[in-house]
């Protein structure tokens, strides 16, 4: 299995030659399509089997709709769900970017809470995400730690992650013992992408990744999309929200902590170019659709 940007999917096995034998990678996972086995002298392969790892989850909600497509959308879309829960929300398990990426996951975060019982997944990965805290507040965009330099400035698209996962967990299972364990690490990242703003924007990040181009390909760094546009009004709601709606609860948190007042201000007027994403950036995200019909079970609050 050749995996993509240099992820080596290499096993390698020499047999003992004492009769038949069962072979298995261990402490290893590989994403992939295809498989190729290669045998060196007269040993005949007598079963291949594939093996499905993930971390064991309870599943929570279903889904199912009049519409054959949508139902195989849906299915793939567990698919991609359970290949990135492994301990982490691993990335992409056919390349070597096998480690959990900050922001992806908080795209999809409600939906991965309609799917699977997500709190102890959670609860432990945000735990890997403050520990990559500086004492400045700056938190690495991936977590935990482990194979390369994580820290780049004021990434507000993904060091928002940090937030918004514990805003879901609050609002889908009422945890708020986990509100009170992260508030000062929240708040030193809050007064952090202060520091980094000016004027209220920051500049710093990735911007619009891979940006579709008019010759059909994509762009690493964005080319048309100002940063300051993706860094600042994407997450800026988030921040505003919460900072409304529980972490000035004084009863909530029993706590009358301060919090960056700048965060506080609403985001006025609007910039943009022709790039799709400065268009998509002022559009208002959509209701649910009314005629898809979803059974959940929510799974009950933790702790209080």
């Amino acid at each position: 299995m050749m995996g993509r940007h240099d992820a080596r999917q290499i096993d390698t096995y020499v047999l003992k030659g004492e009769g038949p034998e069962v072979w298995e990678p261990r402490f290893t996972l590989h994403g992939l399509r295809y498989a190729q086995l290669d045998v060196i002298g007269e040993a005949k392969v007598v079963k291949l089997e594939g093996r499905v790892v993930r971390s064991s989850l309870d599943s929570t909600g279903s889904f199912v709709s009049s519409n054959e497509l949508l139902n195989k959308i849906h299915h793939n879309i567990q698919w991609t769900f359970m290949s990135s829960l492994q301990g982490i929300p691993q990335d992409a398990g056919e390349r070597n970017e096998r480690i959990g990426w900050l922001c992806d996951p908080t795209f999809v975060a409600e939906d991965y809470i309609y799917n699977y019982d997500m709190v102890n997944f959670r609860e432990k990965w945000l735990e890997n995400i403050r520990d990559t805290q500086k004492e400045d507040g700056d938190i690495a965009v991936g977590a935990p730690l482990h194979f390369r330099s994580l820290y780049d400035g004021a990434w507000r698209s993904w060091q928002s992650t940090y937030p918004v996962l514990l805003w879901e967990l609050y609002q889908y299972y009422g945890d708020r013992g986990v509100l009170r364990e992260h508030y000062e690490s929240w708040k030193k990242l809050a007064h952090f992408l202060s520091a980094a703003a000016m004027d209220d924007l920051i500049s710093e990040g990735l911007g619009d990744h891979v940006e579709p181009q008019d010759d059909g390909v994509t762009s690493y760094a964005p080319r048309h999309t100002p940063n300051e546009l993706t860094a600042t009004v994407r997450e800026h709601p988030a921040y505003c929200r919460a900072r409304r709606q529980f972490w000035g609860d004084r009863t909530m948190l029993g706590s009358t902590k301060s919090w960056p007042r700048r965060f506080e201000r609403p985001l006025i007027g609007a910039f943009s170019t022709q790039a799709r994403t400065s268009t998509v950036q002022v559009v208002k995200r959509p209701t649910r659709s009314r005629f898809i019909r979803i059974s959940c079970r929510k799974s009950g609050s933790r702790r209080s």
